[in-house]
């Protein structure tokens, strides 16, 4: 004995922690997790509700005429950001279910690059 003392293994734990890890992360051609599912079907929700959102707010925008300020917002600028951080959570789940496999796809980094770019819009509204 060399006087070290090391920790005992709990294999029973690395096991369980495998198999929570494998339920989240997802391997190239390998079908997604149900958390995925799940994901994809509450997004898919917010981008629809999005959307309508998106309709009403250019609607109440056309009732302004071109010579008058239109002054009443309803509220969108609030929902807006509702929704930003709605994408926010996206992505840190989106990351920490894929890793680094994250970046591996467009479609995601077209995601990131739209969100950090509405985040710059919201922390610098006056940038040119």
């Amino acid at each position: 004995a060399d006087g070290a003392q090391s920790e005992p293994r709990h294999e029973h734990v690395d096991e369980m922690l495998d198999t929570i890890s494998s339920d989240f992360t997802l391997e190239a051609g390998a079908q997604p997790s149900q958390c995925e599912r799940h994901l994809e079907t509450v997004m898919g929700l917010v981008v629809l509700a999005n959307i309508v959102v998106m309709i009403l707010e250019t609607d109440s925008r056309s009732l302004c005429r071109d010579d008058e300020a239109c002054t009443q917002s309803y509220g969108f600028g609030e929902i807006n950001y509702v929704f930003l951080a709605a994408y926010c959570i996206e992505i840190t789940v989106r990351l920490w279910i894929s890793r680094l496999n994250y970046f591996k796809s467009v479609f995601n980094l077209v995601d990131l690059l739209i969100i950090v770019v509405s985040i710059v819009d919201l922390l610098w509204p006056n940038l040119p």
